[in-house]
């Protein structure tokens, strides 16, 4: 057992490291992709600060902070904002005038903001969550002006209390917290690291050498031995790989779908362990393991989508 060990693990070192190296590419390279992607998807909005106080920044920075939307600053000289929507810069433009902090304290924000939107669906979700914010920025003042009925506060520790004691959204921890038994992006991903991952019967080639094989043939169970270890070595790399890609995405899977890609993996290194050690011919051999690779994440895919798995 010690010598298939070191035949199949550390004389192959060098295999490994490359083989997690380029699963390592290309996980980073989908993680790049991903971000760019919803950059892309993010609605743009222009936004003008002509009061420049404590306050109108805190609202540029709770508007920066909504994941759905990317702000960009508009200088104080430009007079025509709504340009910004016409041009199609910007799905969204407003202006935060002069005295917008004694407004947001006098709780009288009605025809303050100067606020120009793309008249379609786009434009009014983004016209919905602009709303929704400049609401949430005039809570600690709603709230300081009930108090100040029985007791002189500070607007400061309100501020401070009102966000420590919000609550996060109840969507947002049911979509982080519940453990999903299907993802198109992470089922994607699983078969794009089977793909790499036929480049091993090239990266072991070294392995397939009949007269030492056949040696230790003669030995009881060791060929047993040799495809299980070259099996979980891989099936190793594969599933930890997975693993991460869940992490960085932060997807949280059942045991359902971990199991299932193990089965597949199994099953799609088995083969693999026989076609790297039965077939002579390199060109064959890459040619099969291509073939089977094709047809293993086809069928894996098609379950994902149709929501067998």
């Amino acid at each position: 057992m010690k010598s298939i060990l070191y035949l199949v693990v550390q004389k192959q070192w060098k295999s490994y490291l490359l083989l997690s190296l380029l699963i390592a590419g290309m996980l980073l390279t989908c993680f790049i992709l991903q971000q760019k992607m919803n950059a892309v998807f993010k609605m743009p909005i222009a936004v003008q600060d002509l009061d420049h106080s404590q306050s109108s920044e805190a609202l540029i920075a709770m508007l920066k902070n909504n994941h759905d939307m990317t702000v960009k600053i508009i200088g104080d000289e430009e007079s025509f904002i709504e340009d910004h929507v016409k041009t199609k810069e910007a799905v969204l433009s407003l202006s935060i005038p002069e005295g917008f902090n004694e407004a947001l304290k006098q709780q009288s924000l009605r025809d303050t903001i100067i606020l120009y939107y793309r008249d379609d669906f786009i434009g009014a979700i983004a016209q919905e969550i602009v709303s929704k914010t400049l609401f949430e920025a005039q809570i600690p003042y709603i709230v300081k002006y009930h108090i100040d009925k029985g007791k002189q506060v500070n607007i400061e520790e309100v501020k401070k209390m009102y966000y420590q004691k919000t609550p996060e959204s109840r969507m947002k921890q049911i979509a982080v917290s519940k453990s999903q038994d299907e993802s198109i992006a992470l089922s994607t991903i699983f078969a794009l690291i089977l793909f790499v991952s036929s480049i091993q019967v090239i990266l072991h080639y070294h392995l397939k050498q009949d007269a030492a094989l056949e040696r230790m043939y003669m030995f009881d169970k060791t060929k047993f031995y040799l495809h299980i270890t070259y099996i979980m070595v891989h099936v190793f790399i594969i599933m930890l790989s997975i693993i991460f890609a869940a992490l960085f995405m932060n997807q949280m899977m059942s045991i359902k779908f971990y199991f299932v890609c193990l089965l597949f993996t199994l099953i799609y290194e088995f083969v693999l362990s026989l076609l790297l050690f039965k077939v002579n011919t390199t060109s064959h051999r890459l040619f099969m393991t291509t073939t089977f690779t094709l047809m293993i994440v086809t069928v894996y895919m098609l379950l994902s989508i149709g929501g067998s798995i």
